[in-house]
């Protein structure tokens, strides 16, 4: 509850508190020699309380986009509803065609 009126403040006066904005950044190494930063991934922790938000937002947009048909039925990277195996089949599709 608490934080569902901090949402909709923030929503309405379209302000989010500095500390929101603020990640800490973690070096991951991959491989190779760890004396050299390239080899290194970095990660971002970010506050709870904004990463909840960003969620909601995520959840909000992507509603509005599929049930108003405005994704083409070509963008399967970051889609719900077994994607994959449609990915797959148009591939499948296209090769069948080329060869």
């Amino acid at each position: 509850e608490p934080l569902s009126i901090i949402y909709k403040i923030a929503f309405r006066t379209n302000y989010l508190p500095n500390l929101w904005s603020l990640a800490t950044i973690i070096p991951i190494f991959k491989k190779g020699d760890p004396c050299l930063v390239e080899n290194y991934r970095p990660i971002s922790l970010c506050c709870v309380t904004c990463k909840v938000m960003e969620s909601i937002i995520n959840q909000c947009i992507t509603f509005h986009l599929e049930s108003n048909n405005l994704l083409s039925n070509k963008q399967f990277g970051f889609r719900k509803k077994n994607v994959l195996k449609f990915a797959t089949s148009t591939l499948q599709k296209h090769m069948d065609y080329i060869t």
